[in-house]
């Protein structure tokens, strides 16, 4: 019984090894290993297309309207969760130009590679609001973002996907909002509240 235990796990690494070898020699012939004119290395990181929110649900998602919440926990993360998911059923003229607004700072990067794994704007606002409004360190929000259940369902991320958070890219997405978008977003949603 242990020594099939072994065995799976060997097979596994091999199948492993093999769709990693496939997925770098597919890479290589798409020609995302050649240089461009400038002498550059090209990589589908410079190809990155963004988008506002998720385009398409996946299967198993819960649209982001139907996410409960317990209204009688005090933990810090649900009345943020809850105005989020406020703002985005009844306000989506907010939620359009809150994205303007990170979609203007993110594209003003002058490297190519800063958020090169893509969070879509929505990531990016519910990051920095549990970021912002939890006083969380970039450990403590990727391993929410990661992990926690309803952050990931705030985000459109279903139950099966296993998409992570890595520290690095939180903290490029993030870190490419200005001072002054961060102040105009806090208008926009306080001038909701009024």
């Amino acid at each position: 019984e242990r020594y099939f235990g072994e065995l799976c796990q060997i097979m596994l690494a091999k199948i492993r090894e093999t769709e990693y070898r496939e997925s770098a020699q597919s890479r290589m012939d798409a020609g995302f290993d050649r240089l461009d004119d400038t002498g550059s290395f090209k990589s589908s990181e410079q190809r990155l297309v963004r988008f506002k929110f998720i385009p398409q649900m996946a299967i198993g998602a819960v649209p982001i309207a139907e996410i409960e919440f317990d209204v009688f926990c005090r933990h810090e993360l649900v009345p943020i969760l809850m105005a989020l998911q406020h703002l985005y059923v009844t306000r989506p003229q907010v939620i359009n130009e809150i994205c303007a607004l990170i979609e203007a700072d993110i594209t003003m990067q002058p490297s190519p590679k800063l958020g090169c794994t893509g969070l879509t704007y929505w990531e990016v606002l519910v990051l920095s609001a549990l970021r912002l409004g939890a006083n969380l360190d970039y450990d403590q929000l990727s391993d929410l973002a990661t992990c926690h259940q309803k952050i990931r369902q705030m985000m459109g991320i279903s139950h099966w996907d296993q998409k992570r958070y890595p520290k690095s890219t939180v903290h490029d997405n993030l870190s490419s909002l200005s001072a002054t978008t961060i102040q105009n977003i806090s208008a926009l949603i306080v001038s909701e509240g009024h």
